[in-house]
């Protein structure tokens, strides 16, 4: 142990703090199974700030510094996450001249947890940075 620091176990307290300091979303299970990690990431980080920032048609401003702050994603990664959910039908992508604006499907999101969607497909390589995101090869 270093000198000064007890050891921490205090899951529930931990948690407690980090929940009272804001900037999280849930993650869903299911979630995780029908996306991949950087997938369902981006669409719980678009509904849980949509409940409050989307207009009146669902539509989210989405700007490439939006996303990398939120979520850690540089722009090639936004890049390649949002056209594979735009491919499944549960991300809908707009070009604006303010800006990009997308909006998640709620319908096709849970037609693709229940399993009524093609299968995912998985990156080739694996993002240094970001080593969850899922490739073809392997597992």
């Amino acid at each position: 142990m270093f000198a000064g620091h007890k050891p921490s176990h205090d899951y529930k307290a931990y948690l407690a703090k980090r929940t009272r300091q804001g900037h999280y979303f849930p993650k869903f299970l299911d979630y995780c199974k029908a996306f991949s990690p950087s997938q369902s990431d981006l669409l719980l980080h678009l509904i849980n700030f949509g409940k409050v920032r989307a207009d009146q048609n669902g539509w989210i401003m989405a700007t490439p510094q939006f996303l990398q702050n939120g979520l850690g994603l540089s722009t090639e990664e936004q890049a390649e996450v949002i056209a594979r959910l735009e491919e499944r039908g549960v991300l809908d992508v707009q070009v604006r001249p303010t800006g990009r604006y997308l909006r998640p499907n709620i319908v096709a999101i849970e037609r693709s947890i229940k399993g009524d969607h093609e299968p995912c497909e998985r990156s080739q390589g694996q993002s240094e940075r970001h080593p969850h995101t899922w490739s073809s090869q392997g597992s």
